[in-house]
């Protein structure tokens, strides 16, 4: 498997989905994480059930695996 680490370009691993706002990605090592700092990258959005701190704003919004909103309004 592989892992993001010193010399991995950054842009190969996330995807843009609105140009210089939003990007979508894995959840970020310590080294991806030092990269997004370095881009100047300002608020992770923490999709996992796994808590994270880091010098970044984080939004802790859990969404758990395999799961199915009972109202798809609400999710």
């Amino acid at each position: 498997m592989n892992r993001f680490n010193r010399t991995s370009y950054l842009y190969d691993w996330i995807s843009c989905v609105i140009p210089d706002r939003i990007y979508f990605g894995p959840f970020p090592n310590q080294h991806m994480s030092e990269q997004l700092k370095d881009k100047k990258f300002n608020l992770f959005v923490n999709l996992t059930e796994t808590g994270y701190s880091d010098s970044i704003r984080t939004i802790h919004f859990p969404i758990v695996d395999k799961s199915v909103p009972d109202d798809a309004q609400e999710y």
